[in-house]
């Protein structure tokens, strides 16, 4: 069952978020959480989707800092603000961002702001007789965008991955401007189900100021986070709460690592190499990364399968064995 697609009920929801259903039963009547399917009212039949589920699993964790309701509600407001804004799923996940900046960006154009995008065009060629610091200077050199076509092309005109440009300046229009913050969220909150494998890992550090509203810095890679965030240095943040989000939302569904969906990739692109010279193998990754991958080819001999991988430039670092017999 593709757990995207499916819908869970509350008692679902607390077995896969480790949570107790006194807690779900007050979150919903509180509106930390929102129901896809059923109302508010007794006796309704509530069902969640997988974005509730990961959303309830975060603030289990942030629960165990003690926090009262009035301030988990407010973060509970910021996830579900996300979840909104991607609902419809218009676009791949890791262009909502990619959306937003576009939707600020064009804002500031037609209030009259200049907005800047590169002097030279990425087509031009480089010229032959710049170097150095001289080259730097052209290849940095801004000036004022004078159409909101420049202002797409700049942000969209090299991207050619999942979605036409056109789909992702559209939803740019229905987003809106000044909303980055909360497209990251999004994506962060999906991106492992929707496209499970092509992410880092990444964790949130959450600060609460004294006027209550939240400030998240994005960062990556576990323990070098504080090596990855945008933001200022933890000294110059100050207190905070540190979530490690692809963590939480891995061990919820009991999702692969990166590392390992892409040695399962890996296996499966040498399985089509081998198909395609009329090779019928099953290809496994080993249980260490260190082992590479088998090869499990009955009847075939191993000199065949080893001028197939050097034709096809397999990874000279790649462990192969052929497991036939």
């Amino acid at each position: 069952m593709d757990p995207t697609r499916a819908l869970y009920t509350r008692q679902q929801v607390g077995n896969l978020a480790g949570l107790d259903d006194t807690t779900l039963n007050y979150w919903s009547r509180e509106g930390l959480l929102v129901p896809t399917e059923g109302g508010s009212g007794r006796g309704s039949h509530r069902r969640f989707d997988f974005v509730q589920v990961n959303i309830a699993a975060i603030l289990g964790q942030l629960r165990r800092f003690g926090l009262n309701i009035s301030i988990m509600r407010s973060f509970a407001s910021l996830l579900q603000e996300a979840a909104q804004l991607g609902s419809a799923r218009e676009i791949h996940p890791s262009n909502y961002q990619t959306a937003a900046h576009l939707a600020t960006k064009l804002n500031l154009f037609r209030t009259g702001a200049a907005v800047m995008i590169p002097k030279h065009h990425r087509s031009e060629e480089r010229p032959t007789n710049l170097h150095g610091e001289a080259y730097s200077d052209w290849l940095l050199a801004k000036r004022p965008a004078e159409t909101e076509d420049q202002i797409i092309d700049d942000i969209l005109g090299i991207r050619d991955d999942y979605d036409p440009i056109q789909a992702i300046v559209a939803v740019a229009e229905k987003i809106g401007p000044n909303r980055e913050t909360v497209a990251k969220i999004y994506g962060e909150l999906v991106f492992d189900l929707l496209a499970p494998g092509y992410s880092d890992a990444y964790s949130w550090l959450l600060g609460f100021g004294p006027d209550e509203s939240w400030r998240i810095e994005f960062g990556f890679e576990g323990g070098k986070f504080f090596e990855t965030i945008g933001g200022p240095s933890p000294e110059d943040f100050g207190p905070g709460i540190f979530l490690p989000v692809s963590g939480i939302i891995r061990k919820v569904w009991g999702l692969k690592t990166p590392s390992e969906y892409m040695r399962d990739r890996e296996a499966e692109r040498l399985r089509k190499t081998l198909a395609k010279a009329g090779i019928v193998a099953v290809t496994t990754p080993n249980e260490h990364p260190d082992e590479g991958l088998s090869i499990n080819a009955p009847g075939i001999e191993w000199h065949l399968i080893e001028a197939v991988l050097n034709k096809a430039g397999f990874r000279s670092q790649t462990v192969v064995e052929n497991s036939a017999q």
